[in-house]
């Protein structure tokens, strides 16, 4: 029997990577299906039930904040974050001056978040603050593909949904 489950169902899978949602493992004697790195457990019962996630909106919004707050907590991936940063930083430099000057201020905006209050909220805001003046004028940039990377990595590790946004290289 093959189940088609909507991940809007489950907002902790929604939310996760492609490789978040292919580690799992299941349960016992297969009761349930387990995501351990997203604190996520399934029943089987409720799968065929037709159920969907029964986390209160409060509970997936302090995960939220938890999963970006653990994520910035660890040094090493604050300087992968910074990282990817300061490639965008030198990338925008072919965009016309007023873009290039606004973009800069959400990176460094974003770059200070990260690395002192860590306030997720803030983070996302600058990122998609960020994202609205890039992505319109990507093609402009040499490098397009590793940009495209590097926007689609930050997404990830942000939590922002870029699903809608037409990314020019991919």
């Amino acid at each position: 029997r093959t189940l088609i489950i909507p991940l809007s169902w489950y907002p902790r899978l929604l939310h996760a990577s492609q490789k978040e949602r292919e580690n799992w493992q299941l349960l016992g004697d297969g009761y349930a299906i387990a995501w351990d790195d997203l604190d996520e457990h399934i029943g089987i019962e409720g799968l065929l039930a037709g159920k969907s996630s029964g986390e209160s909106p409060r509970s997936f919004e302090q995960w939220l904040i938890t999963r970006v707050i653990s994520f910035t907590n660890n040094n090493q991936n604050i300087q992968e974050i910074i990282n990817s940063l300061e490639f965008l930083e030198k990338e925008i430099q072919v965009f016309p001056e007023e873009e290039q000057q606004e973009a800069l201020v959400y990176l460094e905006q974003l770059k200070t978040e990260i690395k002192e209050s860590k306030n997720p909220a803030k983070i996302r805001t600058f990122f998609k603050g960020f994202l609205k003046i890039a992505i319109p004028l990507a093609t402009l940039i040499i490098n397009g593909a590793d940009f495209t990377n590097n926007i689609t990595d930050l997404a990830t590790k942000f939590d922002v949904d870029i699903s809608q946004i037409a990314l020019p290289f991919k």
